[in-house]
């Protein structure tokens, strides 16, 4: 979960200014921030991030890196929304196409983004409000290896 570094003096009811510290140590300012979901590894089985506390944004970018590919099967990158009383999460994005070869992709939500972007890069959008806890996971549609990274940016 996030944490608080707190500014000031001792009596923490005197610390009225903070700075927010995501669970990987990314600092959260004012401003869009960004960070890491997934280190870069060799994977043949899905995989899931540490759940993300969104301080204040609407939406979010999230970068899958693929830099080796077996070219079979492919990835797919779904987010998820957590409820805020059984914790249990919920797709944000519909069923993304698999991605099987070395590249960088987008996928975007955001609160009324048009269906297609352009570009080659960005492969999905949804128009959904991101809540305040969410994670991604990335489904291995069969056991081949695959290396990869996932990354993200808020979006005011």
């Amino acid at each position: 979960m996030s944490k608080i570094l707190r500014i000031g003096g001792k009596d923490p009811s005197e610390n009225l200014k903070g700075i927010a510290v995501d669970e990987n140590g990314n600092v959260i300012t004012g401003g869009n921030s960004q960070g890491f979901l997934l280190a870069s590894a060799a994977r043949t089985t899905g995989a899931s991030s540490a759940l993300q506390t969104n301080f204040a944004c609407k939406g979010v970018l999230i970068w899958l890196n693929v830099t080796a590919a077996s070219g079979t099967g492919g990835l797919k990158v779904v987010v998820h929304g957590v409820d805020p009383i059984s914790g249990l999460g919920g797709y944000l994005n519909p069923e993304p196409v698999p991605i099987n070869s070395v590249r960088l992709t987008g996928y975007v939500i955001y609160p009324g983004i048009a269906d297609a972007i352009g570009g080659t890069t960005i492969k999905q959008t949804s128009s959904v409000v991101l809540p305040r806890i969410w994670y991604i996971h990335v489904f291995h549609v069969d056991s081949s290896s695959y290396t990869y990274s996932v990354s993200y940016s808020y979006l005011l």
